[in-house]
């Protein structure tokens, strides 16, 4: 069951097996924050003006580790494939940390803090990346690729050098998370499988006809067995399509705003 935070659901979309939330609702809250936070390191802005918009974008008065958990746990779901509670407990607790860091930072201007951060950020981003086969991490990438981003950017108070270096890791990330976005759709398009079955003639019944999909990636199966050849099947091909939907519409959505952020990434070199 694909389960969306109860704090942006704005309604249901509902059948038998499965509840979804709204397309609206699949793309606020931990994206909402990715967005502000990317819209935050590619503008031009610096100094107090940039330390105000990243203190908002890294959701200060908000419970991040929530925030966290359910950027994890949203792609997940829609994937099929869940990571191991150690490694999402790890990676909840270290960005967390990573985050408050970068805080402090901009209160005390202690430059341990950012170093830090950027360090601890970075190997963050690149666990995810490690543990994303079939995009299980991508969710959590996002966030934690704008805590390391936002770091780059601070750092380039301290040495001008750091601007290529913030360059190229938003090229990096830009092209990796659209990478993964994709595959993300395509695979959860693989989790309703066509409608397939046929007739055959049983002594004293005649023609028997069965047709059925599976769904949730083969976990379950929807079976149409009454009627004639042309109606088990229309009705099999009626409910795959509102399964398919179901899953496939809000995936793309998804896909979308996170390709949104990472235009916004990739234009960091033309501002």
């Amino acid at each position: 069951m694909i389960k969306m935070s109860s704090s942006s659901s704005k309604g249901t979309l509902k059948n038998p097996q499965l509840t979804y939330s709204t397309e609206e609702a699949a793309v606020i809250d931990w994206l909402w924050v990715a967005k502000e936070a990317a819209g935050g390191i590619i503008g031009a802005v610096a100094g107090e003006v940039f330390l105000t918009i990243a203190k908002s974008a890294l959701g200060q008065n908000i419970n991040y580790k929530a925030l966290l958990k359910d950027a994890v746990d949203d792609i997940c779901a829609r994937v099929g494939k869940m990571l191991k509670d150690e490694f999402i407990r790890e990676y909840v607790a270290d960005a967390d940390t990573a985050r408050n860091n970068l805080l402090t930072y901009m209160d005390s201007k202690k430059l341990d803090k950012l170093t830090l951060t950027e360090d601890a950020a970075s190997y963050i981003v690149g666990r995810l990346k490690s543990v994303s086969e079939t995009q299980e991490g991508l969710g959590g990438f996002m966030v934690a690729a704008n805590i390391h981003l936002t770091s780059l950017k601070l750092m380039i108070e301290h040495n001008a050098d750091f601007t290529k270096t913030l360059e190229r890791n938003c090229l990096e990330y830009a092209d990796w998370g659209e990478e993964q976005a994709n595959k993300m759709v395509e695979r959860v398009k693989t989790s309703v499988s066509p409608c397939t079955g046929g007739c055959r003639t049983i002594r004293d019944m005649g023609e028997v006809c069965s047709y059925s999909f599976t769904f949730d990636y083969g976990k379950d199966r929807r079976r149409f067995s009454t009627g004639s050849r042309n109606e088990m099947k229309r009705e099999c091909d009626e409910a795959r399509a509102i399964y398919y939907n179901d899953r496939v519409n809000p995936a793309e959505k998804l896909r979308d705003e996170i390709i949104h952020i990472c235009n916004l990434w990739r234009s960091f070199n033309t501002v």
